[in-house]
This record gives structure tokens, sequence and C-alpha cells, in this order.
């Protein structure tokens, strides 16, 4: 069973918009369980936003538990990261807020004890969020499910050694990318369309201009906004419903879309368009996945942070990067903190879920936090034991960046952003080998509870 709805959730506000933010909605149920009393635990709630992020996601996943009935470890947030999809700034127009919800939104019953914990905005946000994934919910029907891979590259690593030996944003064409797109289709018994999820790694910062502050003058979806407008137009042709369209984030911690921070909207609109074919050539090729129940496995992993000693942070401090309003994520908060830390002997721990679901034998969802390298999505590809394992990271963005074994081996404060310690709380190397094992325990052990 399926069933997809979207809401659009651009801010009303003073700033110039140059495309619609979109919440999207998949919901997927076991047909043999929709009539029982168990049905609720056979649900799987995906929703794909246009936000860079948000703080507050676990409001947003027990919102939509209260709005639907769903538990909430079955509910997904996956953020295209969009650096022009922040919250409003300013003054928000609540008066002119255009609403496309169809259902009420009882605020004060979905967000429960945290309604008072929100501004207007952002409780206009949850309650439109939630009520997307509650419409889906209450239209799934009898649906058939397929998936399909098809090559795609709209960007470059971005991870580039510069001459005074430190790591910055840039174009690295012998770097890790993921050079592909995921599709998965839902249709309808009849044939019809009821969604389809397409993925892809890679930054969404094309547009990334005027910034302001820290803040962003525009707000747009950048390059999945136009790769859904232009899929849509592509398959317009045919004579059906297009359903539900939504683009979901990959392990894109490390690759940028490409031009970075252009400001060029035909250059983002080139890149959606082209990573639009791509969706439509893996639509075109399509395996339907043998429905079997939902099953789900989950690990947490406790990954070290790596703590610098005391001399190397009060050295770092004179660093004169730190103290160059001109250069890239310049600042000693980071250090400062990392410095009492060292001083006061303390280790820090992060920790990083990993989550995985199959709904059918041979599909699996392999679901990692915030802004994963791209070689992590790679590793999951080649040592996955399902015939087709779809990686998509920013689930939930409960972390920051996590890099790689050779990434935190950079020395002083040279690995670049997400990963120098000005810029990051950096991991010990030595996490790369336990997210690589968590991932493959996860997708083992998921396949055995298949058989």
């Amino acid at each position: 069973m399926a069933g997809a709805a979207e809401n659009i959730i651009t801010p009303s506000t003073a700033l110039e918009v140059y495309g619609d933010l979109y919440a999207r909605a998949l919901v997927l149920a076991d047909c043999s369980e929709i009539d029982t009393k168990e049905a609720e635990a056979k649900y799987l709630v995906m929703i794909s936003l246009d936000q860079i992020g948000c703080s507050y996601y676990q409001i947003v996943r027990k919102a939509i538990g209260r709005a639907t009935g769903i538990p909430e470890d079955r509910i997904f947030l996956n953020y295209s990261h969009s650096h022009n999809a922040m919250g409003p700034v300013g003054e928000w127009k609540e008066e002119d807020q255009p609403s496309t919800a169809e259902l009420d939104i009882p605020y004060e019953e979905w967000l429960g004890d945290d309604v008072d914990r929100l501004a207007d905005w952002d409780r206009w946000l949850v309650g439109h969020i939630a009520e997307a994934a509650k419409r889906a919910a209450l239209t799934v029907r009898p649906a058939t499910l397929h998936v399909g891979r098809a090559p795609a590259q709209i960007g470059y690593n971005r991870r580039v050694m510069q001459e005074d030996g430190r790591i910055r944003h840039g174009v690295n064409p012998g770097g890790a990318v993921v050079p592909w797109t995921d599709v998965i289709g839902v249709r309808a018994r009849d044939g019809e369309r009821i969604a389809t999820l397409f993925s892809h790694a890679a930054h969404p910062v094309i547009v990334h201009h005027d910034w302001k502050n820290g803040i962003h003058s525009v707000l747009g979806p950048d390059y999945p906004g136009y790769a859904v407008d232009h899929l849509k137009n592509l398959l317009s042709t045919e004579e059906q419903s297009n359903g539900i369209l939504m683009f979901a984030q990959a392990c894109g911690g490390n690759v940028n879309a490409y031009p970075r921070a252009s400001g060029d909207h035909d250059a983002c609109d080139a890149a959606g368009l082209s990573l639009a074919f791509s969706a439509k050539r893996a639509l075109e090729d399509l395996t339907e996945v043998n429905p079997t129940p939902i099953k789900q496995h989950a690990v947490t992993l406790k990954l070290p942070r790596r703590i610098p000693t005391v001399s190397e942070c009060k050295a770092w401090l004179e660093d004169p990067i730190l103290h160059d309003p001109t250069a890239p994520n310049y600042g000693t908060g980071n250090i400062e903190r990392l410095l009492d830390l060292a001083e006061r002997g303390e280790q820090e721990v992060l920790d990083l879920p990993i989550q995985a679901l199959t709904v059918g034998p041979e599909l699996c969802l392999l679901l990692l936090p915030g802004e994963m390298f791209c070689e992590y999505q790679l590793y999951a590809e080649h040592i996955s034991p399902f015939a087709y394992t779809v990686v998509l990271g920013y689930i939930n963005f409960s972390v920051g960046y996590v890099g790689t074994k050779k990434d935190y081996e950079l020395p002083g404060l040279t690995g670049g952003h997400g990963i120098a310690p000005h810029t990051n709380s950096p991991l010990h190397p030595s996490v790369e080998e336990t997210i690589k094992d968590g991932i493959k325990q996860v997708l083992t052990e998921l396949k055995e509870m298949n058989k």
C-alpha cells in the first residue's frame, strides 16, 4: 500500500523567492497488515524537505507521529540541504502565508508540550509537514514498487589541497563522487504513478550567493527544485498523472554541485535538467520489487572525537587564519571549546545512528544521518548483500560532517571545512573503520532477517 502528498513550505517574507520550497511525504504500508490492529507498526514514512536542515527534527517526527498514529522510529526526514532554503529572516508575514494543506492542522494537538518551544513560523512549518504526512497516510492504496538506477553527475568532489597546504573548496576531478541517481517508483495497481523518489549526492550550492551576516537574501530549492520541475515536464507527455516527485539527498558531504556559489540560475537549471534526464532514464528501465513485509534494523555507533592537546589548541589560537575575516571559516570559538575539553581531560563521543529497511527481499534503504562523505555510500554499495541498495544521507540531520581516515589525519587546521578543528569537532581517524563495520553489520543482519 502506498500514498503520497506534498505541501508548499515557502515562507512569506520580504526576501526574493526564486522557487517554491516543498515538504513531500511518501507512506508505504504492508498490504497484509492494513486491516489489523497492528497496522501502524507496518507503516513507513519518508519525508523529503527543501530545507538546509532542522535543529528541532525530533519535534517534527513527534508531530507526524501524533498526526498519523505511526511510530516515530518509522518516520524519516531527508533534507535536500539547499543553502538557500533556511527559515525566514526578519518579519514573517503570517497574514500573507499561503497554505496548500487540505486538512485542518490542530497545532496544539500535534505539537503537544512542544508547542510553546517554537516560534510562529516553526509551528506553521511543522504543522504543514505533518499534514502532508497525514494526507499521504489517508490515501494509501494497493501499489507496486519499482527500483532503478542511471548514471548522473552534476558536480565534483569539493576538497582540494591548496598551495598553502590547506584543504579548501574547489573542483577536484579526481576526487570521489557517487556517479548515479537511484530511483524508486511507486505505482497504483492500474499503473498510475503515486510517487517517484530520486536521489543524488551533491551539495545544492549553485545559487549559493548573497550572504549577508551569514544569511541568504534569496530563498529557493537550488538544483533539486529545478530537477523536480524538469522531471515533471519530461513526464508530462505521458497520459497519466505524474504523482508526487521527490528529491532525496544522498551522501554528498564532500561533493558540490557545479558551479559552486556562482549565483547562476541558468547553470542551476542546467544541472537540474541533467539530473532529471538521468531520473527519466532510470524510470524507463525499472525492476518491480517483490513485496514482503517491511523490516527494519538499526545500530547506534559511539564514535570518539579527536581531542587535541592543550599545547596544540594554544598554538592554533595564534594561527592567522582564525583572525582573518576574509578567510573561510575564521573564528576561534570551537578551538576555545576544544581547549577547555583538553584542559579538563574530557572525551566527547558522537552518537551515529545507522538505520536500514527492506521493502522487498532485494531492495534495501540504508539511512545515514548528517553530512556523510560520499566514500561511505560507495562502500555500502560495494559490500551490500542486496541486489538494490539505495543510500540516503541527511536523515533527521542529527549529526554534522562525517569524514574518512585520511581527512581526519590531516594535521593542524589544514583539513578544511567541516573537518578542521576550527570548523568542527573532528572525529578520531579510527571512526572510518568503525562506521564501515557498522554499515556491514546492519546490512548483513538485515539480509538474514529477510531469509
